[in-house]
């Protein structure tokens, strides 16, 4: 059994030839029940949760659609099981830039706007969540 990550990936690519996802899933539910056996405090669970992720990202590469199986690779022990990092992400903005900036506001409009708020306030002054905070303070 796998005690760190670096291990569980050594053993990933020695194996990979007969793995498959259910034999892998058994071992990592093992790895576990140990690190939930250990204290926290014992030094082996900082590499048991290595070795959890290792075989997570095992797992995840071998149930990701249109990628081959890990244990269908290159059976080179060269060859890592993991994504290597070369793939393309995609680094484009969620939202559009703003190109313009925000109309500026004469000190009429800016009180005229903070007026129709406290018009449309849907709690009444009196009740407000900060109200409380003088209660006492007579």
């Amino acid at each position: 059994m796998a005690t760190n990550g670096l291990s569980a990936q050594q053993w990933l690519n020695a194996n990979q030839a007969h793995l498959t996802p259910t034999k892998v899933m058994k071992i990592r539910e093992n790895i576990l029940k140990k690190l939930q056996t250990l204290a926290e405090d014992s030094g082996e669970t900082a590499g048991l949760i290595e070795a959890l992720d290792v075989i997570d990202s095992w797992l995840q590469l071998a149930a990701t659609p249109g990628h081959q199986k890990p244990n269908q690779h290159n059976t080179s022990s060269h060859e890592p099981v993991l994504p290597t990092g070369n793939e393309k992400w995609d680094l484009t903005p969620l939202i559009p830039e703003v190109s313009s900036q925000p109309q500026a506001l004469s000190a009429n409009q800016k009180q005229q706007a903070f007026n129709e708020l406290l018009k449309n306030n849907p709690y009444p002054l009196s009740e407000t969540p900060h109200s409380n905070t003088s209660e006492g303070q007579s």
